[in-house]
């Protein structure tokens, strides 16, 4: 497990390899591209996304809904890579949040 684990802004710089990062075949069906999700965190208030990164590589991408009126959030987007997945980066990314 990882303990380099850090969660990043998507820059210009960043956003095309945070864009190619992947989830197995099996999965897609259970989480939306990150292009999608990125695209849907622009136009949403509510919206807080950021990158996740292991040393400096990304891995993965989370995004939470905010409700603004109401202390509370959920978490709305949550992927590893696949190449990336069974190394402990979800867990720990979720502690960060």
């Amino acid at each position: 497990m990882a303990d380099n684990i850090t969660l990043r802004e998507i820059t210009a710089e960043t956003v095309w390899p945070i864009m190619k990062l992947n989830v197995a075949d099996n999965q897609k069906s259970f989480v939306a591209p990150n292009a999608n999700s990125i695209a849907e965190a622009y136009f949403s208030k509510e919206a807080w996304f950021r990158a996740i990164y292991a040393g400096e590589e990304p891995v993965g991408f989370v995004m939470l809904y905010i409700d603004e009126k109401k202390p509370k959030f959920f978490l709305w987007r949550l992927m590893i890579a696949s190449e990336h997945q069974g190394k402990g980066y979800g867990y720990l990314a979720m502690e960060l949040v």
